[in-house]
């Protein structure tokens, strides 16, 4: 079924529009407007005078009919229905964006092309590519193309100076992840979910500027990068993918940024880094399905924004914290299916509303546990965490008396959406 067009692009940002300048380098300049600027960055270079001589939308138009004569098929009638005898056939179609600009020394204004929307339109042909595509729409801002048959070579992307949004999630992608996108820095959404890709994910991916990184629904592999930690992304998703090792240490240093991260159905190992609970500003954080071990680290008590805090499925052990258990805004506990044998009153009180969910542990006196046999097995087995991880276990990093936790969760120019972004990505419903 067609992926619902991408709910970032209607939350956080809200217009765009190019402001053309006429100055002597004839500058463009793209806006993404939204509640506050974007992080500074150098500003992208000026295309040259020669490439606004002529109608963006004219060459443009050139380039989509040269795209359309490759499709056998779509469901949003671009091969059958539409036929770009000039630019306004091309800008009244509701998957092309147009907006107007000043040209040149003119009062004149000339349309320019910046928005290519192919979500759901299931577009197949013969080698149906974005190559030689994309790469030749050169103001484009905003593409999204989730929800067909594109696969082959991601080309070159580093001369679109403009591209802020590239989703081609749901589509024939495989291989290695495609270098080349590393080069579009100014992108703010990446979404390659519900491919084959495979292999490691390079560190670089972590240097670009995001807001949203979607990588779900793969086959990628190996270790996540140290680095991970270093993306300013607010929505992180790396679900059901085969990555192993640990979840980096660097998660700590996305505390003012990440609000969601989804880890969920990989081969994680290792313990649970007290570093996570630096994340002031998480509100969903699920590990669920991996095989990770130890106690739930105590620095937990410092999420005090968690709404969705979801550990099932592990190797977890030890007592199950009543500092975890008295967080304000959790909604859903789920601990269920790991090891834990010990529970306090206030997580009593979470399992009498719902919220907690202790299922399949070895909490003897509660209905549905594992069985004493398995229990005793399990326990009785070398285990454990580093020497380090041992030391940070009791660690609290907040003490609970910080001021910084701030009873209102914002962060600029990311929505708050009802149940969660990353979790709406785990469907291409």
């Amino acid at each position: 079924m067609c992926k619902k067009s991408s709910i970032l692009a209607t939350n956080f940002i809200h217009t765009i529009f190019i402001l053309l300048s006429l100055f002597s380098t004839y500058y463009v300049g793209v806006v993404v407007a939204t509640s506050s600027p974007p992080p500074s960055s150098p500003p992208p270079s000026s295309p040259s005078p020669s490439s606004l001589d002529e109608s963006n939308v004219q060459e443009a138009t050139k380039v989509i009919r040269q795209f359309i004569k490759g499709i056998t098929s779509d469901n949003c009638g671009l091969s059958k229905n539409l036929t770009f005898t000039n630019t306004t056939n091309l800008c009244k179609n509701s998957k092309f964006g147009c907006t107007p600009v000043p040209f040149k020394d003119s009062l004149k204004k000339k349309d320019r092309l910046y928005s290519i929307q192919f979500d759901g339109c299931g577009i197949t042909g013969k080698n149906i590519t974005i190559d030689g595509f994309i790469d030749k729409l050169l103001d484009v801002s905003i593409f999204h193309a989730n929800s067909n048959g594109f696969g082959g070579k991601i080309p070159v992307l580093s001369h679109l100076p403009y591209l802020f949004e590239l989703d081609l999630s749901n589509n024939k992608y495989n291989g290695k992840f495609p270098m080349n996108i590393l080069g579009a820095t100014n992108l703010t959404l990446l979404d390659l979910g519900f491919n084959s890709f495979i292999g490691p994910v390079p560190p670089g991916l972590f240097n670009l500027q995001l807001l949203a990184l979607f990588i779900n629904n793969n086959k990628f592999e190996k270790d996540l990068p140290s680095n991970m930690g270093s993306t300013p992304a607010a929505f992180l998703n790396f679900a059901n993918n085969k990555f192993t090792g640990p979840i980096p240490k660097s998660i700590g240093q996305a505390s003012n940024t990440l609000l969601e991260v989804l880890f969920l159905n990989n081969s994680l190992s290792g313990c649970l880094p007290y570093e996570i609970g630096l994340l002031k500003k998480a509100r969903v954080f699920d590990v669920s399905r991996n095989s990770l071990i130890g106690p739930i680290p105590r620095s937990f008590a410092c999420l005090d924004k968690m709404e969705y805090l979801v550990l099932e499925n592990n190797e977890f052990y030890g007592s199950i914290p009543e500092v975890v258990c008295k967080l304000p805004n959790l909604t859903k506990l789920k601990l269920s299916d790991n090891y834990f044998n010990q529970v306090g009153t206030a997580c009593m009180k979470l399992i009498q509303k719902g919220v907690l969910d202790v299922r399949q542990n070895c909490l003897f006196g509660h209905p549905n546990q594992k069985d004493p046999k398995t229990c005793a097995e399990f326990l009785n087995k070398p285990k454990g965490c580093s020497e380090y991880e041992n030391k940070m276990h009791n660690y609290i990093p907040c003490n609970k008396t910080a001021e910084y936790l701030d009873s209102v969760m914002s962060l600029e120019r990311v929505p708050q959406p009802t149940p969660t972004v990353t979790y709406g990505k785990l469907t291409t419903e």
